[in-house]
């Protein structure tokens, strides 16, 4: 009896082990977030190419100063553009390559509408300050 007790411990702690293994494989977490600081409303618009598929969302609507939408989010790496339109005038065209972070870490591809009118953008990784590419 002591002998299975032992044996089915060994068995779930091993099962445990690689739930928690697999949890740390390399796959991408990618989002598109837009944020605004601005008082005025602004219409935002983003299209995607990512794969040889173009995707367009939106267009959502900022009413208020904190507002924030994530429109898409990626799982797969490869190489994204990203345009951002806001009150239909190109503000942002990039392009980069979603990065693969290991276990629950993210990136993101962030636009940042300031109040004095300017935009902020970068493509961020978890770990890195985000303020770093202002």
């Amino acid at each position: 009896m002591k002998r299975r007790s032992v044996l089915a411990a060994a068995g779930a702690g091993t099962t445990a082990l690689l739930a928690g293994c697999s949890s740390l494989r390399a796959t991408p977490d990618h989002r598109i977030h837009i944020s605004s600081q601005r008082p005025t409303p602004q219409v935002v618009r983003i299209e995607t190419s990512f794969d040889g598929t173009e995707r367009e969302y939106g267009p959502h609507r900022f009413d208020r100063e904190s507002d924030e939408w994530v429109p898409t989010r990626f799982e797969t790496e490869g190489t994204l553009t990203v345009r951002a339109y806001v009150d239909d005038e190109l503000v942002w065209d990039d392009t980069h390559e979603i990065p693969v972070l290991r276990g629950d870490r993210e990136s993101a591809a962030v636009i940042t509408l300031m109040r004095n009118g300017d935009l902020f953008t970068a493509v961020w990784e978890d770990g890195d300050s985000i303020w770093d590419h202002f």
